[in-house]
């Protein structure tokens, strides 16, 4: 079974079976139901956790651990969180905030912009992967999502796309995922896939070896 989800499962039926709205303690919020959480700037929080809303982080906040079932998350600018999960709601980090340990979501995307900066991995089962000059430590890992390391880009420890046992690839209800390593970027560590992919590599981008693809090179900002 898809190990995002497998992960994602314990926290999610925690959730559904907790009655509290929010914690006593003023620094750990936990949500249920349908309730956002929004941070103002320069806020410091524990844990925050929804089933069906939003979690926006302002500019420069610091929170713990970050949990969702299919509401987004967004950290604003310079704003700073423990780690990030997600099943099917998107997570965007914004110039300059930083996890320090891992992203990851089922079905969401993760975009990271200018000087973003990820310690530990960033992992989805379907949702697409974004960097724009952006900093990823742990390596990339998805099974059907396109990944898109943008100009300026760095990434740490490789990138991998799993081999996916989903029926549903082999009657061809999904395309190929879709690998770009774009101008300038960066990634150190292997590039393995387990599945085809289509994978394009400017001709000013460093990468490590790879395993399972063949490179089509191209210039200018895209392939296309």
């Amino acid at each position: 079974m898809n190990k995002v989800i497998d992960a994602a499962a314990g926290w999610i039926l925690s959730l559904l079976l907790s009655t509290a709205v929010c914690a006593q303690d003023e620094h750990q919020y936990l949500f249920n139901g349908e309730q956002s959480i929004r941070l103002a700037a320069d806020v410091e929080a524990g844990n925050l956790q929804t089933i069906h809303g939003s979690i926006h982080i302002g500019e420069r906040s610091k929170v713990a651990d970050v949990k969702t079932v299919d509401g987004e998350v967004v950290l604003e600018k310079g704003a700073r969180a423990n780690s990030v999960r997600g099943l099917d709601g998107a997570v965007h980090l914004k110039e300059a905030a930083k996890i320090v340990h891992r992203v990851s979501t089922a079905g969401g995307s993760i975009v990271l912009d200018d000087q973003a900066d990820v310690a530990g991995r960033v992992s989805t089962a379907d949702g697409e992967i974004r960097l724009e000059n952006a900093h990823v430590g742990g390596g990339i890992v998805t099974r059907r999502g396109n990944i898109n390391v943008g100009s300026g880009s760095r990434v740490e420890n490789g990138i991998r796309v799993e081999r996916s046992f989903c029926l549903c690839i082999n009657v061809g209800l999904f395309s190929n995922p879709r690998v770009v390593i774009g101008p300038g970027a960066v990634v150190r560590g292997p590039l393995i896939f387990e599945r085809k992919v289509t994978l394009y590599v400017s001709d000013t981008a460093t990468i490590g070896d790879v395993v399972g693809a063949t490179s089509v090179r191209f210039s200018g900002l895209s392939p296309e």
